[in-house]
């Protein structure tokens, strides 16, 4: 059967890396990417879906039709400026594009990248959001819904964040002396991701960042 895939986030850290993988893979004929500006990748299978404010997301349902949804949509408090922007990308959006999904005739997932540490009772506000929205994806009922909860993300991000520059470092240093799963390679996010949606496994399922790497692993057998 042929399928297809829609990714919003694609210009993320995780996006970018899972459009390369959608690209790659025989999997899907048709990857759509939601997006404000063009990737600047051309492809025969990629089409891009401009759209400045995705607060117009559900005007474009039409054209928004997918076997899978791939959601890694996140920023920061500093970046969109307010807690209420964060909420809008982290949460609404999100959100919004799920009911989309479930109502698509031929849906078949939903797979979301959140954090680890996701809990609507946090005393941290990003962790709080986090939670959320995972909670309220879960009350869809979607038939398939995959929360993938990575930790500190590693990769060449577009935009500088200083904390994370210097965390970075600290775990490598620290994963010298013990192996541990405090980091995660956006790739492997990425590859885990497709693995997952691939496997067409019905059900709601929280993926951690030690089960993200195996998951990544099994791609490259």
């Amino acid at each position: 059967m042929s399928k297809k895939a829609l990714v919003i986030g694609a210009t993320g850290l995780v996006g970018r890396e899972l459009v390369k993988v959608l690209l790659m893979e025989d999997h899907y004929h048709e990857v759509k990417v939601v997006v404000r500006r063009t990737l600047g990748i051309h492809h025969e299978k990629l089409k891009e879906i401009k759209l400045e404010d995705f607060d117009r997301l559900y005007d474009m349902k039409s054209e928004l039709d997918a076997h899978d949804y791939f959601c890694c949509l996140g920023t920061t408090i500093k970046t969109a400026g307010s807690k209420e922007a964060f909420r809008k990308v982290d949460l609404e959006y999100p959100y919004k594009l799920a009911q989309i999904a479930g109502e698509c005739a031929q849906f078949q997932s939903y797979l979301i990248v959140t954090a680890a540490g996701s809990n609507v009772n946090s005393n941290i506000f990003y962790n709080q959001v986090k939670g959320e929205i995972e909670g309220k994806l879960k009350a869809l009922n979607l038939k398939s819904l995959k929360i993938f909860q990575p930790t500190l993300l590693l990769g060449d991000r577009s935009e500088f964040r200083f904390g994370e520059s210097v965390g970075k470092w600290v775990l490598k240093l620290v994963s010298l002396v013990i192996p541990n799963h405090w980091s995660v390679h956006a790739s492997d996010v990425a590859k885990s991701m497709f693995v997952t949606a691939k496997s067409e496994k019905l059900g709601t399922e929280t993926i951690e960042a030690k089960r993200i790497v195996q998951l990544a692993k099994s791609i490259e057998k």
